[in-house]
């Protein structure tokens, strides 16, 4: 009988990038803003693409080891 055996995800977290958004000094224009925010969007879909894959690959069923000959 196979029973399932909760077994701890080592899958390592990626590293979250800087955010062009989070470099603006105090008092940036609404321009500054805009342009620094088109570049954070394509960081922060790669950087939700390396979070799903790490999930991912924690949740995916582990092929039991084959009992030894």
């Amino acid at each position: 009988m196979n029973v399932p055996i909760p077994v701890a995800c080592e899958e390592p977290v990626p590293d979250r990038p800087s955010m062009p958004t989070e470099a603006l000094r105090m008092g940036a224009t609404v321009d500054d803003f805009a342009r620094a925010a088109m570049p954070e969007i394509e960081r922060r879909e790669g950087y939700e693409g390396e979070l799903l894959t790490a999930l991912g690959n924690c949740r995916a069923p582990i092929k039991p080891a084959l009992p030894s000959e």
